[in-house]
């Protein structure tokens, strides 16, 4: 190896353009792919499943979903109390932003979530402090209370006990009107009291999740969970506004869109272990004659039948999963394209280099050394190239994704972050094919000169 090395020196500014191309092609596949990893993951069937997600609608002939909100606090209770092979249930609600103030500060926060007890056990939080809800949080005359990321605990309360602390929700309209999107003629939300919410509990953020995706599929990322009572959480008085100039108590107020209806679009439960299929059976028959008789056979828009369907909610959804991979083959050209153009900058930088040590390698053929011997060094001297190159691209592959292709993937669909292990991966696979292009690239110019008879390498000019 050492050897090896030595040659590569020899004319090291030729060979340190060849592996900076090698780079480039390598850091390119290395950001791309690194997001198709954890893509693929999500989309294998898994038998051992035990999560779940089913919306009431279906699924036209494209792979497009139309859904009814259907599901309410009752259904939650059934699974839980009636089902044998379900462990936990909870109906989904999100918004992906939401305006709240502390203190007179007011934040903007990237999602708030309404959900059952059963949430947590379904997507397996862990509290960083306090706890998170009970069946008596969701009681309609309960008094109000969140659980918050420990981001958004760090963020709010820096260096306190967030626990008891008051965050008060504002009105949308204030949001609105603070971020300049929405009806120009939006209500006044000064003296507008919002809905103060307490702190009981701070759940660890998953650091595998992206920007935007929740911890299941068709979930939003949030940093505030507040308990699913069935009312319409924007409904409440709280966010009661004014039109013009006038008294709150007057009937001139009126109360803001609500956010969340009191029934919901999405319904996620986890099986006992062992028990995914059973679950999906039992579900399926009797929740699904439950919102049948409850819906009474209602058609949606078209006149496309509606059945309970269920997922598992750690999949991503097919469409999603088209979309997504065919944006990662669009960029994924690109890094194809850089490693052919890495292939023929070894190709010709082995073939100058083989044509002026013509003269030596005849001479070790006049000593003993074979043909494959030849070759052998030659196409080790690529592939060391080549897996130099390949370390380069590496360390270049973070800033490509976090400047180049990261700002592409916030306007097309975002899926959940790759984990270390999911970077090793791709890592590893990136490295293996530059080395065996490498190889390739050398293979022509090394077995030219290594079938020259030594005779002919010794009077080559």
């Amino acid at each position: 190896m050492m050897r090896t090395w030595a040659r590569l020196k020899q004319h090291w500014v030729r060979h340190l353009l060849a592996a900076l191309q090698v780079a480039v092609g390598v850091a390119v596949v290395i950001a791309v792919f690194v997001d198709v990893v954890p893509v693929i993951r999500a989309s294998r069937p898994n038998r051992a499943e035990v999560v779940f997600s089913a919306f009431y609608g279906g699924r036209t002939d494209d792979g497009s979903t139309y859904m009814t909100s259907a599901f309410g606090i009752d259904d939650v209770q059934m699974l839980e109390q009636e089902f044998e092979t379900v462990a936990a249930a909870s109906v989904y609600s999100g918004f992906p932003s939401t305006l709240v103030q502390v203190d007179g500060d007011r934040f903007l926060l990237r999602g708030i979530a309404q959900v059952s007890p059963g949430f947590a056990a379904i997507v397996d939080m862990n509290m960083a402090a306090g706890r998170f809800f009970l069946p008596h949080d969701v009681e309609k005359d309960a008094p109000d209370v969140a659980v918050i990321s420990d981001e958004l605990a760090e963020l709010l309360f820096p260096g306190e006990d967030p626990i008891g602390k008051i965050i008060n929700l504002r009105p949308q309209s204030e949001e609105m009107r603070l971020f300049g999107y929405g009806n120009v003629d939006l209500p006044s939300t000064e003296g507008v009291p919002g809905l103060d919410l307490m702190v009981i509990g701070v759940f660890e953020q998953p650091n595998n999740l992206s920007n935007y995706e929740g911890p299941l599929v068709n979930t939003l990322r949030a940093e505030v969970y507040v308990p699913a009572t069935g009312s319409s959480l924007y409904g409440h008085p709280a966010f009661r506004t004014s039109v013009g100039i006038g008294d709150l108590d007057e009937p001139m107020g009126f109360v803001e869109p609500p956010m969340f209806e009191e029934t919901f679009t999405y319904l996620y439960f986890r099986a006992h272990d062992g028990m995914g299929e059973q679950a999906i059976a039992e579900v399926t028959t009797l929740l699904g004659a439950r919102l049948a008789e409850r819906l009474g056979g209602e058609i949606h828009v078209d006149d496309m039948p509606q059945t309970l369907v269920i997922d598992p909610a750690r999949r991503m959804d097919p469409w999603l999963l088209q979309q997504r991979l065919q944006e990662m083959l669009v960029l994924g050209a690109f890094g194809a394209a850089a490693f052919i153009v890495a292939g023929f900058s070894v190709f010709t930088t082995f073939l100058a280099g083989v044509a002026e040590r013509m003269r030596s390698i005849g001479l070790t053929q006049a000593l003993g050394a074979t043909r494959w011997r030849v070759l052998c060094e030659i196409m080790s001297e690529a592939v060391m190239l080549s897996g130099f190159g390949g370390i380069i691209g590496t360390a270049l592959a973070y800033p490509v994704r976090m400047y180049l292709l990261e700002p592409l993937e916030e306007i097309w669909i975002p899926t959940q972050a790759p984990t270390w292990g999911d970077a090793a991966i791709v890592v590893a696979a990136a490295i293996f094919v530059a080395m065996v292009i490498g190889a390739l690239a050398a293979l022509y110019p090394g077995w030219t000169v290594a079938r020259l008879m030594p005779a002919e390498a010794l009077t080559e000019e």
